[in-house]
């Protein structure tokens, strides 16, 4: 029997980490995000290769349109 646990997404920290650092969040800005999405697609055909960021690239893809994601520009740096 698989017992993974319900992944829960918090918006309101950084869309990348998830991880409550001592560091500014950053609005995503429109040019942002769409690097943002680019930068997650080209990810996931990587997939098997990138293990480090594949919740990430799950959280980015199924994201609603209505959200306005957050991020430290550390992680944004890393993933683009």
């Amino acid at each position: 029997m698989d017992l993974k646990r319900a992944r829960e997404d918090d918006y309101e920290r950084c869309i990348i980490c998830q991880d409550d650092k001592h560091e500014k969040l950053l609005n995503a800005s429109e040019q942002g995000l769409t690097t943002l999405k680019e930068s997650a697609s080209m990810r996931h055909k990587l997939r098997e290769r990138d293990v480090k960021y594949r919740l990430t690239i799950e959280r980015i893809a199924t994201m609603q349109d209505d959200i306005a994601p957050v991020w430290h520009k550390s992680c944004y740096s890393s993933f683009k």
